[in-house]
């Protein structure tokens, strides 16, 4: 399997970053009376499934 060119998630103040995928980060949010809930942030960056392919995908 190839490996995955995801450019690293961005340093949010008062958020602990805990995964990211191939266009969205997810954060646990440590200050603030918003602390101990769930930040999905979404990106511009491109997924195959963001596009009809011309032809199938094998497998």
């Amino acid at each position: 399997m190839a490996a995955l060119n995801i450019p690293p998630a961005q340093a949010i103040p008062g958020a602990e970053h805990l995964h990211s995928g191939k266009v969205r980060d997810l954060y646990r949010l440590t200050e603030g009376e918003h602390a101990g809930r769930l930040l999905m942030v979404a990106s511009d960056r491109i997924s195959a499934f963001d596009h009809e392919l011309a032809s199938p995908i094998p497998d």
